[in-house]
């Protein structure tokens, strides 16, 4: 395949030679899925933005100021949680101190997303680099676009404070260098992301399962102690966070188990750069293309963005309120990764579909 694409000739996806039924079939599921994304898409009803709401990113926002002026992070926290209205009962509505007092010590919002900036250029360049020896130059033009319009949230207001950006970038950026072999600044680049974002706690199962498959029992060691360090650090942040809980603190009636189905995936898939400008049937498109694409495109980074996407597509599907939608910013940059090979795939499954079997030779 990759040999194909660096010699100038068109890329073709696994399913370029599948049988006519097969690719009927094929086709047929992609349709369906997409008509049924698409009817969901279509009934979401718009939720207007009150213009007096602060927002998640406001309030951390809130929080840097204060640790800068020299509070301290789990005090500023508390303060502004309840400030907010945030249900404080719960561990989980107090983010680690980690990303907050990185985003502090860089001292200004120009600093911080000059740093997530370069991260994401240098993660979209190693995707780039990943598929032109994979598939060729077309299709890494391809993936640099999409992936362009993906990361291009980078240079949104505020983003810098969204660590969910960070995260996500540091997932496109292990999935490509474990696609490249380069396990070491996979794994690096996958702990990193959970320091960023406690949510990514999901991919580095995905980068573990497949560590363990491939019997890198350096790299599984390296996870346990990195695992156990994690752990440590996030039973130290619990047990503070926990012990400035007052009785008079709020605590919310439901949890994070909302069921939102197949319209939250979808909200949280569209949180995905320039993609979330366009309305959401686009993105009940780009989703299963997407899917489908990482199925044909038969390489390592394949294997572990669709691993990776479909974990997260089911957590979304039980877990995560409506608010909560800035979620799929850890996932969304993988999407387009596969989507380019998703276009593809259904140009090589309509042609192998079109097929007519070959007559049977004559008998002598």
């Amino acid at each position: 395949m990759g040999e194909a694409g660096l010699a100038g000739k068109p890329f073709a996806t696994g399913f370029a030679n599948v049988a006519p039924g097969l690719a009927r079939l094929v086709l047929g599921v992609l349709a369906l899925v997409i008509a049924a994304l698409m009817a969901v898409a279509i009934s979401v009803p718009e939720v207007p933005e009150d213009p007096n709401a602060r927002g998640d990113l406001g309030t951390y926002k809130q929080i840097v100021t204060r640790l800068q002026a020299g509070e301290t992070y789990h005090q500023a926290l508390h303060t502004e949680l309840v400030d907010g209205g945030y249900g404080t009962r719960s561990v989980f509505n107090w983010r680690p101190p980690f990303f907050l007092e990185m985003i502090a010590l860089m001292q200004t919002e120009q600093v911080s997303q000059a740093v997530l900036v370069t991260l994401s250029v240098l993660a979209v360049s190693l995707a780039g680099w990943v598929v032109l020896n994979s598939a060729g130059s077309g299709m890494a033009i391809a993936v640099a676009v999409t992936l362009g319009m993906s990361q291009m949230a980078a240079i949104a207001p505020v983003a810098s404070i969204c660590c969910e950006l960070w995260a996500g970038a540091l997932i496109l950026l292990s999935v490509v260098a474990y696609g490249r072999g380069r396990y070491w600044l996979g794994f690096a680049a996958a702990l990193l992301a959970l320091w960023m974002r406690e949510l990514s706690g999901l991919y580095v199962l995905v980068a573990i399962y497949f560590a363990w498959r491939a019997g890198r029992r350096d790299e599984l060691l390296a996870w346990a102690i990195g695992l156990a360090v994690f752990g440590a650090y996030f039973a130290w942040h619990a047990m503070t966070a926990m012990s400035l809980v007052l009785p008079t603190d709020p605590a919310y009636k439901d949890g994070w188990l909302q069921f939102g189905g197949a319209a939250f995936v979808l909200g949280t898939a569209q949180f995905n750069g320039l993609f979330l400008l366009l309305p959401l049937p686009v993105t009940a498109i780009v989703l299963p293309l997407a899917v489908l694409g990482f199925v044909a495109w038969q390489h390592r980074a394949a294997q572990y963005g669709l691993a990776a996407v479909l974990a997260y597509i089911m957590l979304f599907a039980f877990f995560g309120r409506t608010a909560n939608g800035y979620w799929g910013g850890l996932y969304a940059p993988l999407l387009m990764l596969g989507l380019p090979f998703g276009v593809v795939a259904v140009k090589d499954l309509v042609n192998a579909a079109t097929l007519q079997q070959a007559a049977p030779p004559a008998s002598a």
